[in-house]
């Protein structure tokens, strides 16, 4: 079977409609492994002991210039980057703060 042209207006809205749907369920995808992710980061984080948690901030820190320097061969979107610092300082600050309390 041959890929469908998009030689009429209806050939258009099929293609179209399915990228909208192959879209959608990426980012369906992406946010159900999102959500396990805050979860398991809202399980984990109370129970490091504070060497751990400085530990995990170093480790983390070195991912994320890792995840960073992929910028430098591969333009990606300002809204890319802006949202990974965001929510790097989210994650610093809440290991800072479960940081300060004892164990």
């Amino acid at each position: 079977m041959s890929a469908p042209t998009c030689n009429t207006l209806e050939g258009h809205l099929r293609v179209l409609k399915r990228t909208l749907e192959t879209n959608a369920n990426a980012i369906s995808v992406f946010g159900g492994r999102l959500a396990v992710l805050y979860k398991f980061v809202d399980a984990v984080l109370p129970l490091l002991a504070t060497s751990q948690r400085k530990e995990v901030t170093h480790r983390f820190r070195q991912g994320i210039e890792d995840a960073l320097s992929f910028g430098d061969d591969l333009p990606l979107p300002a809204e890319y980057q802006e949202a990974l610092l965001n929510q790097t300082n989210v994650l610093l600050i809440a290991l800072q703060a479960e940081g300060a309390m004892p164990n």
